[in-house]
């Protein structure tokens, strides 16, 4: 039994909002503005990776037979991280936590896009879900 608390990596203002266990048992984090990998035996970091965008919150994460782990999420690239959010959906590489890719949907002008679920199937293709939020037209899922 092991717990571990915020590292340099996690930013003030960051916390944890989802967690899986990847087939090894070790543990995955993914909150506002980051994602960690830490030994199931130990609770020691094997990787630790800050966001390159301005604000995102894990909504969902999802784990490859291969430890590579999916976050999608909502990002802000704006100046204001407060305004404008996207979808966004990260794959990391299961050994050091690198972006093996990015897709980030930037829906109409004034929209809100919101990821709430991803899944991977056997093969490691990516489904995920959300909605675009508009003055115009509401919430479209």
């Amino acid at each position: 039994l092991w717990d571990r608390r915020g590292s340099a990596i996690v930013s003030s203002g960051s916390y944890p909002l989802r967690v899986a266990l990847d087939t090894a048992g070790d543990v995955i984090v993914a909150g506002t503005s980051y994602a960690a990998k830490y030994a199931a035996a130990s609770g020691g970091p094997i990787w630790e990776k800050s966001s390159d965008v301005s604000a995102i919150g894990a909504a969902s994460l999802a784990i490859d037979r291969m430890g590579a782990v999916v976050v999608a999420g909502t990002a802000s690239f704006e100046p204001d991280p407060w305004t404008n959010y996207d979808f966004l959906i990260v794959k990391l590489a299961a050994a050091d936590g690198a972006t093996e890719w990015q897709v980030r949907h930037d829906g109409p002008a004034q929209a809100e896009e919101k990821a709430v679920a991803v899944a991977m199937d056997p093969l490691g293709n990516v489904v995920s879900t959300g909605f675009v939020e508009t003055p115009a037209t509401g919430r479209d899922s």
